[in-house]
């Protein structure tokens, strides 16, 4: 009984050492970051949008998301191996909910973003794509009716689609490594 243990323990130690040593294997392996890629700039996102400031914003949560993220040095457009360009191309507003009195409660807002990750010493583009997301705010009656901390203006919908744009952008370019 002891001999039969003792192989299922030892059988047991082997495929724990095997999965291990795979999930290592793999989790420090070197990334598939396209090579020639060692940095990547983020020039200003343009705005086609009326509303101000929005590029700047989204620039700012971009770039914070790609130092937090630790995906790639930022440099500047000139030294760069590699180039963001985003474009914001869209932003709307549409009712999403009404109260009993068929007032507007909540809006929803929207934007949408194209982007280009190219590469500066072949000149190509690594990758396209567009993101969009949505958020929902309250009313200004709505929120007149609710505490300072249960209330969402449309100021806190915009900050929110920013981070969530910019984690949607960066987890697009770094999913296919």
């Amino acid at each position: 009984m002891k001999k039969k243990y003792s192989k299922l323990k030892i059988i047991f130690t082997i495929f724990v050492l095997f999965t291990i040593t795979s999930c290592w294997y793999y989790s420090v392996r070197p990334g598939t970051i396209p090579s020639g890629i060692t940095n990547i700039a983020v020039p200003k996102i343009q705005n086609e949008t009326a509303e101000f400031n929005l590029g700047e914003n989204l620039t700012a949560s971009v770039i914070s998301e790609i130092i937090s993220e630790n995906i790639l040095p930022l440099v500047d457009e000139g030294g760069a191996s590699s180039i963001l360009y985003i474009t914001i191309k869209n932003i709307s507003e549409k009712p999403h909910s009404y109260d009993e009195t068929e007032v507007v409660k909540e809006y929803q807002v929207s934007i949408s973003t194209e982007f280009k990750w190219y590469e500066t010493k072949e000149k190509t583009d690594l990758m396209t794509g567009t993101v969009s997301q949505n958020e929902i705010y309250f009313s200004d009656n709505y929120n007149g009716q609710l505490s300072s901390d249960d209330q969402i203006v449309r100021e806190d919908a915009i900050l929110k689609l920013n981070e969530t744009l910019s984690e949607k952008i960066i987890l697009k370019l770094t999913s296919d490594w």
